[in-house]
């Protein structure tokens, strides 16, 4: 993996005529009880319920409808508030990029509005393939322009991902 090793916005690199790709959950934000911990505990105990597959999808249920009950909590409010007024002043552009499935739009929308207040694209992933989900979005919506683009992900996987797809972009690993 070529990914670096950040802990805030302000260690990604920036460029002029640049567009960053960044991640939603516990990149741009984070729920203080519907974490990652959370999500292991109900997991677990789901799995020892059903077979894996009846488990993951009722583990995603009820992660989404605690969805609606939880506050987001800026990972690094100034860092990303930085980089936007960065990209504002150099030609530069974010879009984010999210695993979450396309049904929890509007609560997503809503959520990342409480952090940013700018409208940015959001593109749903649906647990696919971050890689092949953002050569498709790069394509498709002429994000070709670009003389750099940075990926911005917390999941190990998802930054290979897009370094197998796309070997151009550089890529960050965010832990926060």
């Amino acid at each position: 993996m070529n990914s670096i090793l950040i802990h805030n916005f302000d260690q990604v690199e920036k460029a002029s005529n640049s567009l960053y790709v960044i991640d939603i959950d516990d990149t741009l934000l984070h729920y203080y009880n519907l974490n990652k911990k959370w999500l292991s505990k109900e997991g677990e105990i789901l799995m020892n319920k059903y077979n894996k597959t009846e488990a993951l999808r009722k583990l995603y249920n009820k992660w989404e409808k605690e969805l609606h009950k939880v506050i987001p909590i800026a990972t690094d409010y100034y860092g990303i508030n930085n980089l936007i007024q960065f990209c504002s002043l150099n030609n530069s552009d974010i879009i984010f990029l999210t695993a979450r499935n396309k049904r929890v739009e509007e609560i997503t929308r809503y959520h990342v509005s409480q952090i940013i207040h700018q409208n940015f694209p959001i593109y749903f992933a649906g647990g696919r393939s971050k890689g092949k989900i953002l050569k498709t979005i790069i394509n498709k919506y002429n994000y070709t322009k670009y003389n750099h683009i940075y990926f911005i992900d917390d999941i190990e996987e998802n930054c290979e991902s897009v370094e197998k797809e796309l070997p151009n972009i550089k890529t960050y690993l965010y832990k926060f």
